[in-house]
């Protein structure tokens, strides 16, 4: 409940904030300027800037909302929300591309609008809504709504504010606000299937919902899968790390399959290690541009008038997310002396630099896993109170759970294989695939496993109507009051690295 940036000038009326947020159109009023006033311009009445209200149906002055309705959605045939917000300019930014934040340096993606691409924060300066209200936040690290909770089939429709809505929300809405607008009603079965490819890629998702109504009430549930595969640097020429072709740099690295030694100075490439040559490759071509993915969700919606005066609405929804990235190997830069029985002499040096990469152990890629799952309810009652006073309660729970599992090196491991002096135990850098595997599984089997749970809990009161009447119009009154609210912060946080015996999958290999 706040009133922002409220002007007034009044001339013989007066406004009466009621410690809540008021509302009301006053008429253009002039006086009858006195014997000693003739020559005094009377004042005009009024200028009222509303940037923030809880008053329904009283738009904010300079608000404009973009809307995709049900039949847009239907229209466009979307697979993803991703997919839909794309479609709306002021949420996309360069080449329309969707806002797909790493979150927590763990390869997970959250869908994270942001509205004009305002701010360096991102997404975080824009507040997604569903139906009104917050929703509890994913990730690692931080707390960030997952815009991709709910599928298309789920949405009646999409509102996007494309201004600053702090007056109301606070912080989070300084780009503006993106509200979900679930469906509440249907009635029968309705069910679709989309697919789509590319070259090295594809997309599909079948849907499925169903409703019924009934005199005081309805139900409906819907169900929503989706799978896309993912897409390399190496299936688009365009995605490199050479860019000297196009008038820019070489960023490509020196820790390659093929690797390089430095000794006393000097760099040589493998295998022929000549003075003065060097091994690059390019890290991009075995990395997704966007990474698999599949998802299941579940949204549920139940409808009752119990009376005239008393109604309830119930929503309520449950998804899971697994993410596969591909990412460039792991690489490592180590000492190697003599001791080492696959030292490789290079002059008279006793000890070299080598930059290494374990791809021919392992695969080009590797693979950092995520699970997201998200769940939610919220039960609203709504009481008329008589006249045009209705008075609504609203609580929300919602808890989300993120575990990610990104492949490390285990450096100790590195280093004490490096150090090693017979071929059960040393690592031959120069050619990382004669390694023992004993060896490989040691420095490899080795992850960061990170986990977050974050709950939100809310509630909200909000009573609103007619208080009285004024020559210009009725004077419109509503209060909110917070029951409880929790923030979707991170209640339990878990990281730490890890053995496994998990095997790495490196299917991808055969590509390249």
């Amino acid at each position: 409940m706040q009133v922002s940036n409220l002007k007034c000038r009044l001339n013989g009326k007066a406004l009466l904030l009621l410690g809540s947020i008021v509302s009301f159109n006053p008429a253009i009023a002039q006086t009858t300027p006195s014997a000693n006033q003739s020559e005094t311009p009377s004042e005009e009445l009024v200028e009222i800037v509303v940037t923030g209200t809880l008053i329904k149906g009283v738009v904010p002055v300079g608000t404009e909302i973009t809307s995709l309705t049900r039949e847009d959605i239907a229209t466009l045939g979307v697979v993803s929300t991703q997919d839909l917000l794309s479609t709306m300019p002021q949420i996309t930014s360069a080449f329309n591309s969707v806002q797909n934040a790493n979150t927590g340096g763990n390869g997970l993606t959250i869908v994270r609008p942001n509205i004009h691409n305002i701010g360096a924060a991102g997404g975080n300066t824009t507040l997604v809504l569903f139906d009104g209200h917050d929703v509890v936040g994913a990730g690692i690290l931080q707390t960030t709504p997952d815009a991709g909770i709910l599928p298309p089939i789920a949405l009646q429709g999409v509102d996007v504010i494309a201004d600053g809505g702090s007056a109301i929300y606070g912080a989070d809405a300084v780009g503006g606000i993106v509200n979900f607008i679930t469906r509440k009603r249907m009635e029968g079965v309705e069910a679709d299937v989309h697919y789509g490819h590319a070259n090295n890629y594809y997309a599909y998702d079948a849907n499925i919902a169903g409703g019924h109504e009934w005199g005081s009430g309805s139900f409906m549930l819907a169900y929503s899968f989706r799978s896309n595969s993912d897409l390399t640097g190496a299936d688009r020429p365009y995605y490199t790390q050479n860019l000297k072709p196009f008038g820019g740099s070489d960023n490509r690295v020196a820790t390659c399959p093929l690797s390089n030694v430095s000794a006393g100075g000097v760099n040589y490439a493998m295998p022929a290690l000549a003075p003065n040559t060097q091994n690059l490759c390019d890290a991009d071509r075995y990395t997704d541009m966007f990474p698999s993915e599949r998802q299941s969700s579940i949204f549920g919606a139940l409808n009752q008038n119990f009376s005239d005066t008393i109604s309830l609405q119930l929503t309520g929804y449950y998804t899971d997310r697994k993410t596969d990235r591909l990412g460039a190997q792991i690489t490592s830069t180590g000492g190697i002396t003599n001791t080492n029985p696959y030292f490789i002499p290079v002059g008279s040096a006793a000890s070299e630099t080598v930059q290494y990469s374990y791809a021919s152990a392992a695969g080009y890629s590797s693979r950092a896993q995520t699970e997201i799952s998200e769940e939610g309810v919220t039960p609203e009652f709504k009481f008329k109170l008589g006249g045009d006073w209705e008075l609504s309660a609203l609580l929300n729970f919602g808890r989300s759970v993120t575990t990610t599992h990104t492949p490390e090196i285990n450096s100790a491991a590195d280093a004490a294989a490096l150090a090693g002096t017979t071929t059960a135990t040393a690592l031959n850098p120069y050619n990382v695939g004669e390694t023992d595997p004993a060896v490989i599984a040691q420095i490899l089997h080795y992850e960061q496993f990170a986990t977050n749970t974050q709950k939100l809990y809310e509630g909200k009161m909000v009573a609103q109507g007619s208080a009285f009447t004024l020559p210009g119009g009725d004077v419109h009154l509503a209060r909110a009051r917070p029951l409880s609210k929790s923030m979707p912060l991170p209640v339990n946080w878990l990281a730490h690295r890890r053995q496994t015996s998990r095997s790495i999958p490196h299917p991808y290999l055969a590509k390249y």
